[in-house]
């Protein structure tokens, strides 16, 4: 069986909003305030090779389920074609931008 994974976001709707990870389009959020907590999408994977190589960016393990906050992300080094180079940097830059804020988590998930 394969694996995918993806990177979501729990914060203010204001800071989701200004760093464009909202998981919907912004008219689903109508009757949302500004500082309500709110779930969002930062980045995905589709592939088991690229799931291990975004575990590696949010600097956690893929299967290692009680340590899947991502708090210190890894920068990737060249050479990593599971995911792209450029792409891989867009990841890594956001999550360095989400965790400027303190009322942002961000957490890793597998789908193994």
């Amino acid at each position: 069986m394969g694996m995918d994974a993806d990177v979501i976001v729990i914060g203010p709707f204001s800071i989701l909003t200004k760093l464009d990870v909202l998981e919907y389009p912004i008219y689903f959020y109508d009757d949302v305030q500004l500082d309500d907590l709110v779930l969002g999408w930062a980045a995905g994977a589709n592939a088991t090779n690229e799931s291990y190589e975004l575990a590696k960016i949010c600097g956690v393990g893929a299967w290692d389920l009680g340590n899947h906050r991502v708090k210190t992300p890894v920068k990737p080094i060249g050479g990593h074609d599971d995911i792209g180079e450029d792409t891989e940097m867009e990841i890594y830059e956001l999550l360095i931008e989400l965790l400027k804020y303190d009322n942002v988590q961000i957490w890793y998930r597998p789908n193994g």
